[in-house]
This record gives structure tokens, sequence and C-alpha cells, in this order.
């Protein structure tokens, strides 16, 4: 967990107007967490969520990622288990030669660092983003990777028999979401 710091609330104070007592009320909702914190303050509109965002990484020098404004490169995904992005509340950005980029809402824990290098077998590299973004996203991902999987798979079935048009392949999808 990335513990909110004072750099964090004094960079708060300087960007927005907001009343000690209010400030107070949000440091201790979030429970000394630099992210809950974040998140508190961009939900209730008083910050941007890329400056934010910014500010956050800025204070622990760590690079800042707004999902909102990323291309995902879905490949990636096909290399690497989904689940394993489940289970650790992570995003695969890229891969270059041996080191797999990845975004995290506590892209400073060595043990989860060590732990995902282990299992990819690749040097990790971690950049921060909110956690309910991550979660948002890495749910967004896996149910367009599952779309992706099910279209291709009902495209093999049927070309054995007869073509399938497009729209019909898409009400064959439109039914497996409702039935999810």
């Amino acid at each position: 967990m990335l513990y909110l710091k004072d750099e964090i609330i004094l960079a708060v104070k300087k960007s927005v107007i907001i009343s000690e007592r209010a400030l107070q009320v949000y440091i201790k909702k979030s429970k000394c967490s630099a992210d809950c914190f974040g998140t508190m303050l961009i939900r209730d509109g008083i910050l941007s969520r890329g400056y934010m965002g910014r500010i956050i990484s800025d204070s622990f020098n760590v690079s800042y990622v707004e999902l909102s404004s990323t291309l995902f490169y879905l490949n990636i995904f096909e290399l690497i288990p989904t689940e394993l992005f489940l289970n650790f509340n992570v995003i695969p950005l890229y891969a270059i030669a041996d080191t797999v980029t990845l975004v995290s809402s506590d892209p400073l824990n060595n043990d989860l660092k060590k732990k995902l290098s282990n299992l990819l077998r690749s040097e990790v590299n971690m950049v921060y983003s909110f956690s309910d973004e991550i979660i948002f996203y890495l749910y967004k991902i896996n149910n367009e990777l599952l779309l992706n999987n099910e279209a291709v798979n009902m495209t093999i079935k049927s070309s054995n028999n007869f073509y399938i048009e497009k729209d019909q392949l898409m009400h064959k999808l439109a039914n497996y979401l409702i039935k999810r």
C-alpha cells in the first residue's frame, strides 16, 4: 500500500481550496492510503484523476498511467493468463525483450514484484494507477478477450457448415452476453 504522505496533503492544499476539517475527514476515511485518499477526492470532484494521479506518483517517484487514455495491446494478454492479472490486480502495459511493465496501485511492493517476476519469468517494472481504475479495466479487458474468443470459436464452428453473416454472429454474441 502506498501510504499517504504529508507531501501529498500539501500538494492538494496548494491545488484546491479545501477546509482543514474536510481534509481531515478525507485523511481519516482513507485510513492512510494514498490511493484511497486520491480516489475519494476524484469521486467528489475536488481534483481530476490525472492531476491527483500525478501528485501521488510524483511523491513516490514512480510513473503514473491514466488508463482511460491508454491503448491496450490485447496480444500481451494472449501470452500471459488473464487470471494472473485478475488475482494480483495488475494490468500488463507492454513487454520489451525480457521485461514486462505492469500497472499497479502499489508499484513499490517488492514482494508483489518478485512474485510476478517469478510467475512471468521476466523482469517486472511497475507504474502507478488508481486501484478502482485498474479493476474496471481488468474486467473490461477480460470481457473483451472473452468476446473475441467466443467470436473466433463461433466462426470456426460455423465455417464447416455454412458462412454466418456478421449480423447473425453479433446476434449470437448478444445472446451469449445476456445468458451470462
